[in-house]
């Protein structure tokens, strides 16, 4: 989903998500990943060192922070005067609540009648929305399969018996001690040309107006997740039982090993390694190798590992 109208938010609207208007200003998309930043994004600071860091980014031309931040950082003659400010004593729930009330305009609208490509092998049970998917040439869906509208499939790709593409992602907020609050996902899915994906694999749509993506060539094995907004380069191999949280970035060339977990909003550079179960927490660099619970560079881990176990084996 693409959108290049811009945004205002309005004394009503600010009204209706708890903000206070400091200067005005429009805005045409709204993330809180930088990596995912586009020309007139909104986001938000919850403290002055991200207040800092995004208002000397260029491509932010709208934040919602608090008085306390602003203050953090010596008042708001330390923002560029070309970015609008909204004030809340929760940027975060502010932020939510505005993507909430802007996505039930979006997802109201029903989008373009599906499209196929030539030579696509479609299974009779196999269930794809009538609006906002577009399969390319040679696409073969197997039984079971449900696609969402906004998922588009590129040439040639595979896509395995149960898989389910394009549905809500899993994101939801703390409201009290015990009340929960789902995040509407008004993003796509992108699948780039000849990808391969195995039984029952699940990829969730972006939260915001961004893709999940999957790259040319990659091959994704049975039962894995793709959270929302992630995204796969080209020719990566993710094996059987793999967690691909959300925001993930796999770069091109990645190996991820069967029943591994990678932690939301990392970076794996390309030719990285991912040892079978081994539990990510921290960016991976290129062409590293990382293996364990939580996981290290391999050659510590089977350092750390002998030094461990290999002296308990001969002991018995």
């Amino acid at each position: 989903m693409t959108r290049f109208d811009p945004y205002v938010i309005s004394a009503e609207t600010a009204s209706a998500i708890g903000v206070q208007i400091s200067r005005d200003g429009d805005f045409a998309y709204w993330d809180f990943d930088a990596r995912r930043f586009q020309n007139k994004t909104l986001t938000f600071a919850s403290n002055g060192v991200l207040l800092r860091q995004f208002a000397a980014d260029p491509r932010i031309t709208a934040l919602i922070t608090s008085r306390e931040a602003i203050d953090q950082i010596g008042g708001e003659t330390n923002i560029r005067t070309d970015v609008a400010l909204y004030l809340s004593p929760n940027p975060r729930l502010a932020f939510f609540a505005l993507h909430s009330f802007l996505a039930t305009g979006l997802l109201a609208s029903p989008g373009s009648k599906s499209v196929y490509g030539t030579g696509c092998h479609i299974s009779s049970s196999a269930e794809i929305d009538d609006m906002g998917v577009v399969l390319g040439n040679g696409v073969v869906i197997e039984s079971g399969c449900r696609i969402y509208r906004g998922v588009k499939i590129g040439d040639g790709c595979r896509i395995g018996s149960g898989c389910v593409i394009g549905g809500e992602g899993f994101q939801y907020l703390r409201i009290g001690k015990h009340g929960t609050q789902a995040v509407p996902h008004i993003g796509t899915v992108e699948i780039d040309d000849d990808v391969t994906l195995h039984a029952r694999v699940c990829v969730d749509r972006g939260i915001f107006l961004d893709a999940t993506r999957i790259g040319r060539g990659s091959r994704i094995d049975t039962q894995v997740h793709v959270g929302h907004a992630v995204r796969i380069g080209r020719d990566c191999l993710i094996a059987s039982g793999a967690v691909l949280c959300g925001g993930v970035f796999l770069q091109d060339c990645v190996w991820v090993g069967p029943n591994a977990t990678i932690s939301d909003s990392l970076t794996l550079g390309s030719d990285a390694l991912v040892s079978i179960g081994s539990v990510v927490i921290q960016n991976v660099p290129e062409g590293t190798r990382v293996s364990g619970n939580f996981a290290a560079p391999h050659h510590l881990f089977m350092k750390a590992f002998c030094q461990t176990y290999v002296p308990q084996a001969r002991a018995k």
